[in-house]
């Protein structure tokens, strides 16, 4: 797989990082018609966008080291009634951890970043998803403030994200997500 394809992918409220594992958390069924089952995780690789549908092709490592692709369609059609990537946070979780952590570990350079970003962002978000939402929220007004200049601003905040990215790729879905991913025994046995 080409290195352009290690790209970013909005989906729904999420976001999917490149290098970074993922877990199903509800069953769902891609547009080639392959279940994807609760409990199945897998490292998100990219992806890439189909031309002429607007489906995008996602490339993972499933659990067993393999590189697999499947399509999803990012809207609604009659040929993909499926609505899985426009609601995908309601079928796979990633690592959503503790912004403090994640600063903890940050390097110097991104330490000294977010030290100087503190009046842009505000309090540090609890968790990183909303840390996350908050510097894509901040970066297109302290450019539209710049004038298409190098701007000190923009440059701490692709560190700060680009650190983020980094120290996410460490982590994986936390045990209490992959027991939500379990089948739910049915009253009464069985």
């Amino acid at each position: 797989m080409e290195s352009s394809l290690a790209e970013i992918l909005p989906a729904g409220a999420i976001r999917l990082l490149p290098g970074v594992l993922y877990l199903v958390t509800r069953r769902f069924e891609d547009d080639g018609g392959t279940v994807h089952p609760a409990g199945e995780m897998w490292r998100f690789l990219g992806y890439e966008t189909r031309r002429l549908s607007g489906a995008h092709v996602l490339y993972v490592l499933n659990g067993h080291g393999e590189e697999v692709a499947f399509c999803l369609t990012p809207r609604r059609t009659p040929a993909y009634p499926s609505k899985v990537l426009d609601e995908f946070e309601r079928y796979v979780v990633g690592p959503n951890v503790e912004s403090a952590a994640i600063v903890e570990a940050f390097s110097p350079k991104a330490r000294g970043a977010i030290v100087r970003m503190a009046p842009y962002l505000g309090s540090l978000p609890k968790m990183t998803d909303d840390l996350i939402r908050t510097i894509d929220r901040v970066g297109p007004g302290i450019y539209r403030q710049s004038d298409g200049e190098p701007d000190q601003r923009l440059s701490d905040l692709h560190v700060i994200k680009h650190e983020v990215f980094a120290l996410l790729r460490n982590y994986t879905p936390n045990k209490a997500l992959q027991q939500t991913a379990q089948p739910l025994a049915r009253p009464g046995g069985s």
